[in-house]
């Protein structure tokens, strides 16, 4: 990669043996020794996101009835804006989906037109923002990776818009687990 540099794991994952920089393959074993990315340009940033997994964040809006894929969006807004990229999420923006998914829940049991207006508005302003987080991580990790790299960021439009927050929680863990983002938890 251009603006990073590789490096493999020392420690061998599978006997713990130490070896000399530069192996390709552990010297006690054999097994291949893993890969670990430096990104220099990254390592003075402040950006931090939370950690969480895929599986609670589905869990959490399935008991909340949806509630905390709105709570999701909005808490990691200010993250995203300390990405430095040409867009921000608002907070008006960020709050409108649970400001949305609150009114249709207030509407809702009369099964009347206004109730799936607004369902129906909320889960188009998630898709939106869903897909104005994947260009914002995107456009971030271009800024110092090669092409190869990025290609690995958010690929699928098509996930993006089946899975939304949950792909982008996921793309999020994967950064934060390979020293792009600090943990914020």
């Amino acid at each position: 990669m251009a603006a990073d540099t590789v490096e493999r794991e020392l420690s061998c994952v599978s006997c713990g043996a130490v070896n000399e920089p530069g192996s390709k393959y552990c010297a006690y074993c054999g097994t291949l020794l893993q890969v670990k990315h430096i990104f220099p340009a990254v390592e003075k940033a402040k950006v931090s996101f939370k950690r969480v997994s895929v599986g609670f964040v589905l869990f959490l809006t399935i008991v909340t009835l949806g509630f905390y894929q709105a709570l999701w969006a909005f808490f990691r807004r200010k993250a995203f804006n300390q990405l430095n990229v040409s867009e921000t999420i608002s907070d008006w923006f960020a709050l409108m989906p649970l400001v949305l998914l609150v009114a249709s829940f207030a509407v809702s049991g009369n099964e009347s037109d206004l109730e799936r207006i607004l369902g129906i508005a909320t889960w188009i302003l998630w898709i939106v923002l869903a897909f104005k987080m994947r260009r914002m991580l995107r456009e971030y990790v271009a800024g110092f990776a090669d092409k190869d790299f990025l290609l690995n960021v958010a690929p699928s439009s098509v996930m993006t818009f089946f899975f939304t927050f949950f792909y982008i929680q996921y793309h999020i863990n994967r950064l934060i687990d390979i020293g792009v983002f600090k943990r914020a938890n």
